[in-house]
């Protein structure tokens, strides 16, 4: 065998590799709650929402089980939905530990079932809560940090249409994770 044939053999052996590792998809984390925690989770957002309003203090703390809860029912509304990105997401879960967030999202793809995976800090920038990206994978492949923050810019895309979430999220004044809860605080500006 040539060196040539070797070596094409060896590139088509790592593609395949890495083609394998990518559609691999990986289990969804995190604790999920039934309808009563998404309506928990809705009834904590409307506080945040009234704070934000009326310029007041407010603090709430937000389980895995709601937020995975609430999430799902987001997942199944846009399915319902006549949009077409509705459609390509199967399925988006959240697994809070200490300081850190694993957002798990499973996409439609030609029939295929991709799996993405984003690990986040909890900190701050610019005086405000922020959720750095730490790591990332599609299916079982790690990514390298550069490709993973454009995964996360990307993903970040899935929720331009949650106006409420976005604007509460946007004015949190301190955002902290703790073992399977999250606490979120508006104060007066």
């Amino acid at each position: 065998m040539s060196a040539a044939r070797v070596l094409r053999f060896l590139l088509v052996l790592a593609l395949g590799l890495v083609l394998g590792l990518m559609m691999w998809p990986t289990a969804a984390g995190g604790d999920v709650g039934g309808h009563r925690e998404a309506q928990i989770f809705r009834s904590k957002l409307i506080r945040l929402e009234a704070a934000l309003r009326q310029g007041m203090g407010c603090v709430v703390w937000i389980s895995e089980r709601e937020l995975n809860a609430y999430l799902r029912d987001l997942v199944e509304q846009s399915a319902r939905g006549e949009g077409a990105k509705g459609r390509l997401i199967g399925g988006i879960s959240v697994v809070i530990d200490s300081d850190t967030i694993r957002v798990h999202v499973v996409r439609r793809w030609l029939g295929w079932r991709l799996t993405y995976e984003l690990d986040g800090r909890v900190g701050e920038s610019n005086g405000g809560p922020a959720v750095s990206i730490e790591a990332a994978r599609i299916g079982h492949m790690p990514l390298p940090k550069v490709m993973a923050r454009a995964l996360g810019r990307r993903l970040a895309g899935l929720f331009v249409g949650l106006r409420r979430e976005r604007s509460v999220f946007e004015n949190l004044r301190d955002f902290r994770a703790g073992p399977g809860e999250l606490r979120c605080e508006i104060r007066p500006k």
